[in-house]
């Protein structure tokens, strides 16, 4: 038996709890369809005890003053955490302060002016710093496109990169308790409206004609007059959903880029970077982020709490070689990358480890990466998905966002609250 609504929301992470509020609040029955056991898509979070700061799996940072996500948290009551910190190298076992992430970006930023039109990075930065002089500023920044992006350099675009690095300085922050306080919040309001929730609902099709929808999962039948779908690019990529008939943007869905990431989180019994034994006499203690050229090459404190944990991090192409690695194994390696960075064995390190947890983002169930990058042209492929089927199928995500702030939780809701808008426009 056909269970019906007015809208069906294909999804309940950021996205999806945003536009199933929206849609909510201007009385449409919805049902929100989750494949996993949880709410929060790839927010994950793990409650901190005893005074710890929370795990966070999955999103963990807001990127400057974003006027959605902090506005929702401000009518919630959650207040939020600067990040605060500074940048270390670490190079043959030796660490070095430095200015910035990228090596030499006055330079970059010349380059970036001269940028006529777009090309992929790896061609841009070939072309711009290809000599031999230029190797710390080209592996700084191909490590940087990798890592902050979880992107391919010969894919992302060199266009969307210098934009982002002409704007102005962004002052980071945390939610503090976890992004997680956020994802409670968004349900309770859905709640209120009346939306219904089914966990475990894995969606297997979505049958169409224009102003109706069927929404096969494992177990039940929906039907709607509209449905959005807010599954990651890379779920869709992969054809995780059918749809009947075939979605005409297609094409244009498999241009877009989706990135892998590897994230480790190790708290140990105490904080031994800010040990000068442990960093060659150096002061370290208030490091925010280490970078280097490791297996594991970016890690990051939890400043300005005092908090005994490391996250390290590892995106784009070199995360695939972690695919098939135990957590065993995979935490193994970040140990010798840490053990490299500070100079030392891993067998000092190892002892003091407290626990680790190891939050994969390949070839993840539902999700298959882990979050969306620019890549050149991408936004007419993008502009493609955010345009209704018949009135009846529509796309939100942070994969089709066209600002400056895509693979965000930002960039989530913002898609969510304008799909839910077009919705309602169109219904």
């Amino acid at each position: 038996m056909q269970q019906r609504f007015d809208a069906i929301v294909i999804g309940a992470g950021a996205s999806g709890l945003m536009a199933a509020l929206e849609l909510g609040r201007a009385g449409r029955k919805v049902a929100v369809l989750e494949a996993t056991d949880r709410i929060g898509g790839r927010i994950d979070t793990v409650p901190g005890s005893g005074g710890s700061p929370p795990i966070e799996r999955g999103a963990e940072f807001i990127h400057g003053r974003l006027p959605i996500t902090l506005s929702l948290l401000e009518k919630a009551g959650i207040p939020v955490t600067q990040v605060e910190g500074r940048v270390w190298r670490s190079s043959g076992g030796r660490l070095e302060e430095s200015s910035d992430f990228i090596e030499d970006p006055q330079l970059l930023l010349r380059a970036c002016r001269a940028l006529d039109g777009d090309i992929p990075v790896s061609r841009f930065v070939s072309q711009q710093f290809g000599d031999e002089r230029h190797h710390d500023l080209r592996t700084s920044l191909l490590n940087y496109v990798q890592g902050y992006y979880a992107a391919n350099p010969d894919r992302a675009s060199a266009k969307a990169l210098c934009r982002e690095l002409s704007g102005n300085e962004e002052t980071q922050y945390r939610v503090t308790g976890g992004y997680g306080r956020l994802v409670d919040y968004l349900q309770d309001k859905c709640l209120e409206t009346g939306c219904f929730f089914a966990l475990s609902a894995a969606v297997a099709s979505v049958e169409r004609t224009k102003g109706r929808a069927v929404v096969y999962t494992s177990g039940k039948t929906f039907e709607a007059a509209q449905v959005l779908c807010t599954v990651p690019v890379g779920a869709l990529q992969r054809g995780d959903i059918g749809f009947h008939p075939e979605i005409p943007q297609r094409a244009a869905l498999m241009t877009l880029g989706f990135g892998p990431v590897i994230k480790v989180i190790l708290r140990f019994r105490n904080r031994f970077w800010a040990d000068p034994d442990w960093t060659g006499g150096q002061d370290v203690s208030k490091a925010g982020f280490f970078f280097s050229n490791e297996r594991i090459p970016t890690w990051w404190t939890q400043l300005p709490a005092e908090d005994a944990m490391l996250t390290g991090w590892c995106g784009g192409p070199p995360a695939l070689a972690f695919r098939d690695m135990s957590d065993d194994n995979i935490t193994e390696e970040a140990l010798q990358s840490l053990a490299h960075i500070f100079g030392c064995e891993a067998a000092r390190i190892r002892p003091i480890l407290a626990s680790s947890v190891v939050a994969s983002w390949i070839e993840r169930p539902f999700t298959n990466g882990a979050y969306s990058y620019e890549v050149v042209q991408g936004a007419e492929a993008q502009q493609a998905l955010r345009e209704p089927v018949d009135d009846t199928l529509f796309f939100a995500g942070e994969g089709l966002y066209t600002g400056p702030s895509i693979g965000t939780v930002e960039a989530a809701l913002h898609t969510g609250l304008e799909a839910a808008r077009l919705m309602i426009a169109r219904s």
